[in-house]
């Protein structure tokens, strides 16, 4: 979070190449040395590790957003930012694949440190593919020193943070639902969230063609609002965890709300990134990825305390729930706005 006003002050009329770089280097070393650094059971090191971690995963994922907002022609914006979020969610299919099937295959084999320190070197490929980019296009401004436009940012934000905030209460601790009351194992959850991901990656690819036909008005609040009614139907399955067949149901529910709720990342990241402007995306977008790792943490608060407290897993589903309608209803009105501005300017 510290990162963030600098990061987009500093990016904001320089190339962002560099960073790339910094962050294909770093990232992939910082993790191989956390996982050492626990097997080793050095908590010493174990802080400036995550902090070194999370800055450089922090890094390329502020600034990926506005490179390729620069580089790729307005019309193909939409496909540009389609195709890196199907890029995670393909990234979250290998892993999951590749650990499901080495249980499967190879139990005992291969420990979780091998596995998690290859996909750490793997990273290191990444540069291979950064050499590759030619463009590094970016627009001097002609005043740097000015400040952003913080109102209009502000106002852009504003859903995110909300939505953010109810995801961190349920999609990092969604194995623990799985396991808590239906006793579903590793093996068996690395499986699904290789389902999930794959159907996320079938979904987003679908993404511009959604947009084209049914426009920001309809497309993101229909995709968020069937991934919210997906969740709360996920909780109710708590209650009736004890039925037969209820576990399926939960997994059926599990797989389709993820990529119904990924559908709508691209089209809101356009929305935000066109709301805010050209000289705004750089700061807009370092901060988003502020907003989510603060409200991801806030979150992991909140959640200790209701668990502590009492509150079963559907409670705050349906919690999250409430947060995700709010949020959808705020991205509804900034999409207002935006149409207004967009029709004014077109005049």
């Amino acid at each position: 979070m510290m990162l963030a006003y600098p990061l987009g002050y500093y990016v904001r009329n320089r190339p962002i190449k560099p960073l790339l770089y910094a962050s294909g280097i770093f990232f992939p070393l910082m993790s191989f040395g956390l996982v050492m650094a626990v097997e080793a059971q050095m908590e010493f090191w174990l802080y400036p590790l995550f902090m070194a971690w999370g800055a450089s995963f922090f890094a390329v994922q502020a600034v990926a957003v506005p490179y390729m907002l620069r580089n790729c022609p307005e019309e193909q914006h939409s496909e540009a930012l389609a195709l890196n979020f199907t890029a995670w969610s393909l990234a979250v299919v290998s892993a999951g694949g590749i650990s499901y099937a080495l249980s499967l295959f190879a139990p005992g084999a291969v420990s979780e440190k091998t596995v998690l320190q290859g996909f750490a070197l793997m990273g290191l490929i990444s540069l291979y593919f950064i050499t590759r980019i030619r463009r590094d296009d970016y627009e001097a401004l002609p005043n740097p020193q000015a400040a952003g436009d913080w109102g209009l940012i502000a106002r852009a934000l504003m859903p995110t943070v909300v939505i953010a905030v109810g995801a961190g209460l349920t999609i990092q601790f969604m194995n623990l639902f799985f396991y808590t009351v239906f006793g579903v194992d590793y093996e068996l959850f690395s499986l699904m969230g290789a389902m999930t991901a794959i159907v996320a990656s079938i979904a987003v690819l679908m993404v511009p063609r959604v947009k084209t036909h049914f426009g920001f008005r309809k497309a993101i609040p229909a995709t968020q609002g069937m991934a919210v009614l997906a969740l709360i139907g996920l909780g109710c399955t708590e209650y009736f965890s004890h039925v037969p067949g209820v576990l399926s149901i939960a997994i059926i529910l599990y797989v389709i709300r993820q990529p119904l709720m990924n559908m709508a990342n691209p089209m809101t990241s356009e929305l935000v990134m066109a709301f805010v402007g050209p000289k705004n995306r750089e700061m807009t977008a370092a901060l988003n990825g502020a907003v989510w790792s603060g409200s991801w943490f806030m979150s992991s608060m909140m959640f200790a305390f209701l668990r502590k407290n009492g509150a079963d897993y559907a409670q705050i589903f349906f919690l999250t729930a409430i947060l995700y309608s709010i949020g959808v209803y705020l991205f509804y009105l900034l999409i207002k706005m935006y149409e207004v501005r967009k029709a004014a300017a077109d005049v």
